[in-house]
């Protein structure tokens, strides 16, 4: 609910650095940061956040080697894809699905 305190919290508590940003076409403002072996993307919808979700981690990324081979797999095991194949924004593409609890899951590659 507030990019720029949660991107500088990261930053000046745990040492994390801002290694890449973005806005979408929506105006959804997109940071990401680096600590060690761990990739945190944050974001902030032009739209607003629904305040049961604020805060809350969304989803969670793994960094994927060979992104159409890993969605094919994803696809062939039946899970349910939430973005309509493989998707791309600055400096990344990626997809989504739904595990057997709900969960959304991100696989990524860095382009």
């Amino acid at each position: 609910d507030n990019l720029e305190e949660t991107v500088n919290w990261y930053i000046n508590e745990l040492g994390f650095k801002l290694v890449s940003e973005c806005v979408m076409d929506d105006g959804t403002q997109i940071k990401y940061l680096k600590g060690r072996d761990f990739t945190y993307e944050i974001y902030q919808p032009a739209v607003g956040v629904d305040p049961k979700t604020a805060g809350k981690i969304d989803h969670v990324a793994f960094v994927s080697e060979n992104l159409e081979g890993d969605y094919k797999e994803c696809m062939k095991r039946g899970y349910k894809d939430t973005t309509g194949g493989i998707q791309a924004i600055p400096g990344v593409r990626y997809f989504k699905f739904l595990n057997v609890t709900g969960e959304e899951v991100e696989f990524c590659q860095a382009i």
